[in-house]
């Protein structure tokens, strides 16, 4: 993790001071931070555990997952945008338009990683309320 802070720290120094990339610097450091950092933890497992992971399960799955949501949230905030922006003042259609993206992007990707069978029923269990979302999980298998 301190690896990963390092990486962000360094990442996003150098590329928000760059004006055609700016802000969005602090979120591709975050984003590579949080690669490094799971990257390194995933190595150290496997190395004091033995456990072997399988790619498609550890990966593909998920990155799968992260593509659709990013579709569907980019559609919805640009969707959103254009429809709110006649209605409302700019202020207003931005903060309806990224909240909305923001639970709809978490909801998609929960389906997206329940319907890849990234997750199951014995990792919902552990979630906080995961006695409803395995109950959720049960019908949405059918």
């Amino acid at each position: 993790l301190a690896i990963g802070a390092v990486v962000k720290i360094a990442l996003t120094y150098a590329l928000t001071g760059i004006p055609s990339i700016n802000i969005q610097g602090a979120a591709i450091g975050t984003v590579a931070a949080y690669m490094v950092a799971s990257t390194l933890n995933l190595l150290a497992v496997r190395k004091l555990t033995g456990v072997r992971f399988d790619p498609k399960l550890t990966i593909g799955k998920p990155l799968l997952s992260v593509f659709v949501m990013s579709a569907v949230v980019l559609l919805f905030s640009r969707l959103s945008a254009e429809l709110l922006g006649n209605l409302l003042d700019n202020n207003l259609t931005n903060a309806i338009s990224t909240g909305g993206a923001v639970l709809l992007g978490a909801l998609i990707y929960g389906i997206m990683l329940i319907w890849t069978r990234a997750i199951d029923i014995k990792e919902l269990k552990h979630l906080p309320k995961g006695d409803k979302l395995v109950r959720a999980f049960e019908r949405f298998q059918k």
